[in-house]
């Protein structure tokens, strides 16, 4: 990396039931997104009603600001010929100019695997805008399944920003 930042990666533990976490996580995911206050005008028209597998709004980010960190959700339904069946990203960024760590949490469920690529992959990555600091990328480990709940709950905790869409 360029002006001192680090990369580091970790994956694959032998004892992490994978598929059942991430579909745990996408049912947590998605709970969460519906009850959120904003999911009246970004997300319930789209995902929660009969609309969600309209191929116009499939691979959609849907940006939602609140008062200490902009959120960037984008969920994914494939189509029985894909590989991938389900995908939810949910990126973090500060709303703060001087800090530049991006959390990215990615959950996504495969119809169609092989044995060395898995069912699912739970991933969370930790980058910098400007390339200083630690940068990770944990896939498939205990660690990476609790940054990704740790990320939804910061969500859950950043107040609502009080001005309207």
């Amino acid at each position: 990396m360029s002006n001192g930042g680090a990369k580091h990666k970790a994956s694959i533990p032998r004892g992490l039931k994978t598929p059942d976490e991430a579909k745990r996580l996408i049912r947590a995911y998605l709970e969460t997104f519906e009850q959120a206050p904003e999911s009246d005008f970004l997300l319930k028209r789209y995902f929660f009603t009969f609309y969600f597998e309209k191929e116009y709004l499939q691979d959609n980010v849907f940006f939602i600001p609140r008062a200490d960190f902009l959120w960037f959700f984008k969920y994914y339904l494939g189509k029985e010929d894909e590989q991938t069946a389900q995908l939810i990203e949910l990126k973090k960024r500060s709303t703060s100019r001087a800090e530049t760590e991006i959390e990215i949490a990615t959950i996504r469920i495969r119809r169609h695997y092989t044995y060395e690529e898995g069912a699912a992959d739970i991933i969370y990555t930790r980058t910098f805008a400007d390339r200083e600091g630690e940068e990770f990328i944990l896939q498939n480990t205990n660690d990476a399944v609790t940054h990704v709940e740790t990320l939804l709950a910061d969500f859950r905790n950043d107040r609502v920003t009080q001005q309207p869409y």
